[in-house]
Parts: C-alpha cells; sequence; structure tokens
C-alpha cells in the first residue's frame, strides 16, 4: 500500500527516512540511500527511433484494421468480391491514426527534455548539521532541503518550516499566480489533498 506522507507525523517521517529534525541526513546515511534509491533524476529516454515512435503504432486496434483491410484487398483482387474504396478508406484511418500517436510521442518527448532541463544543478540540504550545496540529482530522501528566493524545488517535499513561502507551480498546474505556502505542526487528516493545497 501507498504511503500518504502528509497523513504522518513528522515525527513519524523523520523515524522513517532514518533523518534528523534539525542536523539532516548523515553522509553515510545520504551515500547508501543513493546507492539504494538511485540518482533524483527524470530518467533518460535510452530507446531508438523505433521503440519510441514505431513502436505505439502497432497496437491492437491498427492491427486488426490492417488485417480487415488486407482480407477486404485479397476478396477483391481474386474473388471480384469487395470494394477497393472500402479498403483505401480504412488505410486512411489506420494512416491518420499513426499520424496522431506519432505526433503525441513528439510532443510527450518535448515535454519530458522540458521538465529534465528544468531542474536545477544545485541544491542546499542540511547534512551533518551543516548546509552543503550538492548536485541536485543526488539529492535522496530523508535531506532537508533548504530553499530561498528563485531556487527551484528539487523534489516532492513536505514544508517544516518557513516564511512567506510563495511557489510558482505553473509547470504543473498551468496556474500563473504563485501559491502562497504554509507548514502545518501536524498531519493533515484528508484522505485525498489536492495538488494544489497550500500546505504541501
Amino acid at each position: 500500500m501507498e504511503e500518504i506522507y502528509y497523513n504522518m507525523e513528522l515525527d513519524q517521517i523523520y523515524k522513517k527516512f532514518e533523518t534528523n529534525s534539525t542536523s539532516g541526513l548523515t553522509e553515510e546515511k545520504a551515500q547508501n540511500k543513493l546507492e539504494l534509491f538511485g540518482l533524483n533524476e527524470i530518467p533518460k529516454v535510452s530507446k531508438g527511433f523505433i521503440k519510441i515512435y514505431l513502436a505505439p503504432l502497432f497496437n491492437w486496434l491498427i492491427v486488426i484494421y490492417l488485417i480487415g483491410a488486407l482480407i477486404l484487398f485479397l476478396a477483391a483482387v481474386f474473388g471480384g468480391e469487395g470494394n477497393l474504396i472500402f479498403v483505401l478508406l480504412t488505410l486512411g484511418i489506420v494512416a491518420l491514426n499513426c499520424v496522431v500517436a506519432i505526433i503525441q510521442q513528439i510532443r510527450a518527448t518535448k515535454k519530458l527534455n522540458a521538465l529534465r532541463e528544468m531542474t536545477a544543478p544545485s541544491t542546499t540540504v542540511i547534512r551533518n548539521g551543516q548546509k552543503a550545496d550538492i548536485p541536485t540529482k543526488n539529492v535522496v530522501v530523508g535531506d532537508l532541503l533548504v530553499l530561498k528566493q528563485g531556487d527551484r524545488v528539487p523534489a516532492d517535499s513536505r514544508i517544516v518550516q518557513s516564511s512567506n513561502l510563495e511557489v510558482n507551480e505553473s509547470s504543473l498546474t498551468g496556474e500563473s499566480e504563485p501559491v502562497r505556502k504554509n507548514q502545518v505542526s501536524s498531519a493533515l487528516e484528508k484522505k485525498d489533498v489536492p495538488l494544489v493545497n497550500d500546505t504541501i
């Protein structure tokens, strides 16, 4: 069962992530978590052009259309039955579906690359009781993040302490105005909290 951390008390979160509310993680624990969970980055697409753009075209619906068009074509050519116009219409529908699928894949790839480029190159965390600037990809679960004006939020986070905190969530929600965020001293009781909630 997936755990929902905004429904947990802070002490429970500190215990689960083996971190400290003031000194954060030790370098040893951070390194262990980095090896266990991997880098904090959007996975890079390693598939080739064919797997990315052409593989989605061969779904069951398109295959059925192609088989149907082939049967109708053979019936029209060898049996004198069937309608070539209907065959061409079917192939046109398949071609249109293919074009739409390719366009969607191109857009999805561009958005993924845009999100990757938005990631901040470095992040300030508290480790061993000291502030340290580390590469964002090395942020691990349990790190205490220190954000200042203009910083990008490097990972899903729970607000522990803040002062006049506002976050630009336009890349997630489309909302152009910054959203004010407030820390809460206890866990939220609601089970389903919207993304635009002002406390997470």
